[in-house]
């Protein structure tokens, strides 16, 4: 090759790079970001679904109900106490319903 091709090249290489500099730079943020970008959607997409698959558990459903219904054990055992009766009354009777026979017709 001929000396003068060579440092044509090397001028030409040299000048594309300090012209294209912000943009080689501003690619490698723009990939350091789609990565960083990728990984939290990731991590967040397996968070959900772990979360998910914990919520239908009975383990779950078991602990919620414990801590509700002891915190409502322990609010309402005052209330319940003074609120309801010793003695009921008889029971009321419910009325019968009207019978029907085959031909639609009530009987008396």
């Amino acid at each position: 090759m001929n000396r003068g091709v060579l440092l044509h090249t090397a001028d030409m290489t040299i000048m594309y790079i300090t012209a294209n500099a912000p943009l080689l730079m501003f690619s490698k943020i723009a990939n350091i970001l789609s990565i960083i970008s990728f990984l939290m959607v990731s991590s967040m997409s397996v968070f959900a679904y772990m979360a998910v698959k914990y919520m239908q558990s009975p383990e779950f459903e078991r602990t919620l109900k414990n801590k509700l219904m002891g915190s409502l054990e322990n609010k309402l055992s005052d209330v319940m106490k003074s609120n309801l009766p010793d003695v009921t009354g008889p029971s009321i009777q419910l009325p019968e319903p009207i019978k029907v026979n085959q031909f639609g017709n009530t009987k008396n």
